[in-house]
């Protein structure tokens, strides 16, 4: 795969003012998702892009040398691809690295984690109580991911299995249901991801949690498939 040459800036202020998972941010959003300097100030890092004007993202990227040219040169690809590729070419070290300080798993984790929050119109957290658009709780992208690796991503209730069904878009996603629900919860507390979490499709999350005031636990709303 052809890719431009690395324009590098030697400009480091905004690439060091920033952590390492909005720099990932940043970097992904580009290459991947051809954002603009300006959405990936706001979602990434956080500003007003009428002051900021997209230069703070610009300038995390021109200090690695992706100019313009690399806007969605990765578009289409997976995550594992375009690191593959990025290994396979010399010069692109320094991506590399970057991109490695933070873990594939949990940054899937965290993006499906997004699209729950989207979907809903709001912010989620878990555990720890906070006051963002009503009383939410926070979550943690590393209890998701080790609930996954410990229970697999076919839906406990169910068995339904996402890339079955849609291919290399539904791989390795599910959704993960907390058996003590989050809002009975009075404080933040420990999760063990083997004990306290499962892997749930959408459609039997959503009849789980239907009714705030009956929350069904997995057997009860399998009793009630079984008794259509």
């Amino acid at each position: 795969m052809y890719l431009p040459p690395l324009q590098p800036s030697g400009r480091e202020r905004e690439f060091k003012k920033y952590s390492d998972l909005q720099r990932y941010q940043v970097i992904i959003g580009h290459l991947m998702d051809g954002l603009t300097h300006r959405e990936m100030d706001e979602r990434f890092l956080g500003l007003d892009s009428e002051e900021s004007k997209g230069y703070q993202s610009m300038g995390i990227l021109h200090y690695l040398g992706l100019k313009k040219a690399f806007k969605s040169v990765f578009k289409g690809f997976t995550l594992e691809q375009m690191f593959e590729e990025l290994k396979s070419q010399k010069g692109y070290e320094n991506i590399v690295a970057v991109l490695l300080e933070i873990d594939i798993g949990e940054y899937n984790a965290m993006e499906d984690i997004k699209a729950e929050e989207a979907e809903d119109g709001n912010f989620v957290y878990e555990g720890k109580e906070r006051y963002y658009y009503g009383k939410k709780y926070e979550r943690d992208a590393s209890n998701r991911r080790k609930a996954i690796e410990f229970h697999g991503v076919n839906c406990s209730v169910c068995g339904f299995n996402f890339e079955s069904v849609y291919g290399e878009r539904g791989r390795d996603f599910i959704e993960v249901h907390h058996l003590k629900p989050l809002s009975t919860l009075d404080e933040p507390v420990m999760v063990n991801p083997k004990t306290d979490l499962i892997p749930v499709c959408s459609n039997c999350h959503r009849m789980i949690h239907r009714r705030a005031e009956q929350v069904l636990s997995p057997d009860q709303l399998r009793q009630f498939m079984k008794n259509r």
